[in-house]
């Protein structure tokens, strides 16, 4: 049973160059694996990068619509500003129309007293010399 037991310092190197050799292979490959990761990674961040530059594009654009849009809007301020303006402009064209009716009237009341005055005084001189 010794001589199953014993290990050879030879067969002890051979399996630690043989364990090495499998190690560094896996290492390699681990490495590789690491730099494929990496650059997927880089590649994926490169493309998210654009993709986000391109809907913060539209955002900014869509914001400047939005201030165009917000330019030509009316205040409510002004909007009422404006309508107490026009509010006064049609008082006063209704109070200048009224004022104008009522003038129109009392011409239109002296000008019948003065046909009404000579058909009178028609009357009462041709009534006279008949």
């Amino acid at each position: 049973m010794a001589d199953e037991e014993y290990i050879s310092p030879r067969d002890t190197l051979e399996r630690l160059v043989r364990l090495e050799t499998k190690l560094c292979i896996k290492f390699e490959a681990m490495d590789k694996a690491l730099v494929l990761a990496r650059e997927l990674a880089t590649k994926q961040i490169d493309t998210a990068f654009v993709a986000m530059n391109t809907r913060l594009e539209g955002m900014n654009e869509f914001r400047h619509q939005l201030e165009r849009q917000e330019s030509q809007f009316l205040r409510k301020e002004d909007l009422a500003r404006e309508l107490a303006v026009i509010r006064e402009l049609r008082i006063s064209e209704i109070k200048s129309i009224k004022e104008r009716q009522d003038k129109m009237e009392k011409m239109f009341y002296v000008g019948l007293g003065i046909v009404l005055t000579i058909q009178v005084v028609f009357h009462v001189f041709f009534a006279k010399g008949q």
